[in-house]
């Protein structure tokens, strides 16, 4: 196959049987470069474990190790490459700026994945009068629901950990990191080489989790006090019957 970005043969016979379909439809997508991002993606170490990414017309993303794509498309092992040739390639991507990180990859396919699922969760959310639902439905107007709190060395009870929704309209928990934050009251930590605090998106399901587990310990709580109520109402009348 001949690759138009590229200008050169792709030999697509140093594919693996196992991977040779998807090899061969990332050469395609990635003549898409213009339509289509593309992204060189770098991994700790020498460059071995790197990748090239491209994004097929489903919006999936498929990669090819650099190693791979340096044998197809320039028809050389990696022990074999001249002094400077992978930084030549990553120059090309980070002038173009389309050059990331695995980190920041992995976050991104992390995102999108909870994106497609909150769209899917919401498109088919109906308030049923249910508890959590109404929870939701107070999330999606601003509210915040504190999960945990803890009291300071002030005697404050403070929140320790929280859901929200975000003003992307995706779920966001957050929690206290550091217990010895001076910024919370909990200590004398100034927090400068750590967050004193950090957020994360998380998906419909793991909101759902926490919001279940926040509904269940509320409902103890509820029972324990109602069942004090009871014992205080009991002592009362056994304490009235025995004046008679």
């Amino acid at each position: 196959m001949y690759s138009k970005v590229l200008g050169r043969e792709i030999n697509t016979e140093v594919f693996e049987e196992n991977f040779k379909e998807k090899n061969i439809r990332f050469f395609e997508n990635f003549d898409r470069t213009s339509e289509t991002e593309t992204y060189y993606v770098e991994s700790r170490g020498s460059g071995y474990y790197d990748l090239i990414a491209v994004r097929e017309e489903n919006s999936e993303w498929n990669c090819i190790p650099v190693p791979v794509f340096i044998e197809a498309a320039y028809g050389r092992k990696w022990n074999d490459l001249p002094e400077g040739f992978i930084d030549g390639m990553k120059n090309i991507f980070i002038n173009n700026d389309k050059f990331i990180t695995r980190d920041e990859f992995d976050e991104m396919i992390e995102r999108e994945k909870i994106e497609q699922q909150t769209e899917e969760f919401f498109s088919s959310f109906r308030h049923d009068g249910s508890r959590i639902h109404q929870i939701i439905k107070d999330l999606t107007y601003g509210e915040v629901l504190v999960l945990e709190t803890a009291e300071n060395q002030y005697g404050e009870n403070i929140a320790t950990c929280s859901l929200y929704i975000d003003e992307d309209a995706l779920f966001r928990l957050w929690q206290i990191n550091c217990w010895n934050s001076s910024d919370y009251g909990l200590g004398t930590c100034q927090c400068n080489s750590h967050p004193a605090s950090y957020s994360e998106h998380i998906s419909p399901e793991t909101a759902l989790n926490y919001i279940k587990e926040h509904i269940e310990e509320q409902e103890k709580e509820e029972a324990k006090k109602e069942a004090e109520r009871h014992a205080i109402a009991m002592m009362l009348e056994l304490a009235y019957t025995s004046q008679k």
